[in-house]
C-alpha cells in the first residue's frame, strides 16, 4: 500500500484520478467526514505534527462511465495528483496529501449502476482508509499497541489524574 499503481493493480486496487482526458472517471466529490471527537483523538494519538492537526478525512462520491467491478468492500486508490497536480506521493513530504485525508486508499461502500438507452454509468461511494504513509503491517503493529495499554501518552496521564466531572443535568 504505497501508491505504486503497478503493485495495487496486482492485488486488485485500482487507481482512480481526477483530470485525465480519457478513463472512466468523470468526476470525483469530495465531503468531510463529520466525527466528533476524530480532531482530539488524532492529537492524543500523534501530538502536535504541523499541518497534521489539521487533517480532516474526506470521503469519496465517483460518478463514472460503467464500472461494474466496482461493488462494497473493494479497496481503491484515488490519486490526490488529479486534485493539485504539483503534489507528490514521497512518504512524509510535506506535499503529500494522502497525510492530509485527501486521496489514498478508499474502500467501497455503496455503488450504483445505471444502463439504458443511451446510458451507462457508476456512482460509487467510498470510505477514506489509510494514506500511502503506512503499510498494512505498520498499522496492524499500531492497532495492536494501541490495545495493550502499554504505552501512556499524554492525554491518558492527564485525564487518569484528572477529579471526574459531575453534569449538572443528571439526578444526584
Amino acid at each position: 500500500m504505497k501508491g505504486r499503481k503497478e503493485e495495487d493493480e496486482a492485488k486488485g486496487i485500482f487507481h482512480y484520478m481526477l483530470g485525465r482526458d480519457r478513463g472512466l472517471i468523470k468526476n470525483i466529490k469530495l465531503s468531510k467526514t463529520d466525527s466528533r471527537g476524530l480532531a482530539e483523538v488524532r492529537f492524543e494519538q500523534d501530538g502536535y505534527d504541523g499541518l497534521k492537526q489539521l487533517r480532516v478525512v474526506y470521503d469519496v462520491q465517483i460518478d463514472s462511465f460503467a464500472d461494474i467491478k466496482t461493488y462494497p468492500g473493494t479497496y481503491i486508490f484515488i490519486d490526490p495528483r488529479g486534485f493539485a497536480p504539483n503534489t507528490n506521493l514521497i512518504k512524509d513530504n510535506v506535499f503529500n496529501l494522502t497525510q492530509y485525508g485527501l486521496g489514498g486508499y478508499y474502500m467501497i461502500v455503496k455503488s450504483e449502476h445505471a444502463f439504458g438507452a443511451g446510458q451507462a454509468n457508476s456512482t460509487i461511494y467510498a470510505k477514506w482508509v489509510n494514506s500511502i504513509e503506512a503499510t498494512a503491517q505498520e498499522q496492524s503493529d499500531a492497532d495492536n499497541d494501541s490495545g495493550s495499554g502499554a504505552g501512556i501518552t499524554r492525554c491518558s496521564s492527564v485525564v487518569a489524574s484528572a477529579p471526574p466531572e459531575v453534569d449538572p443535568a443528571l439526578p444526584s
